[in-house]
Formats: C-alpha cells, structure tokens, sequence
C-alpha cells in the first residue's frame, strides 16, 4: 500500500470540514468520501495503532475501516 506524503494532514482537513456542523451537506459528503479513501492507507501506517478519535462517529468511521 503506497501512503502519499500529505495524507495524515489530509485526513486533518477532512475531518474538520465532515464535522462542521454549519458546512453544507455536498461539502460534507466530500469530506467523508475524502475520509474513507484515505483510511486504508493510514490504517497501514499503523496510525491508529497509536491515536483514536474523541469523536464516536469519526471512531466508529476509522473502526468500519479497519
């Protein structure tokens, strides 16, 4: 599995834009797309391994990766 140079800080920006309770609903869903694309990679880093999320959804999100 190849892991692009940027994706943890990629995984930031989605995160904050998939949880902006004022962003509007397209935005989200490309956040959330953009998540789960870069997920598997992460999950390969070990990233995970390491960090959880305080966020239940976004935990639940990562976990359904796994």
């Amino acid at each position: 599995m190849t892991v692009r140079k940027g994706s943890v800080g990629a995984f930031l920006a989605s995160v904050r834009d998939w949880q902006d309770p004022a962003g509007d609903p397209a935005t989200r869903a490309t956040a959330e797309a953009d998540l789960r694309a870069l997920l598997p990679g992460l999950h390969a880093l070990g990233l995970f391994q390491v960090l959880t999320a305080r966020d239940p959804a976004l935990q639940h999100l990562i976990d359904g990766a796994a």
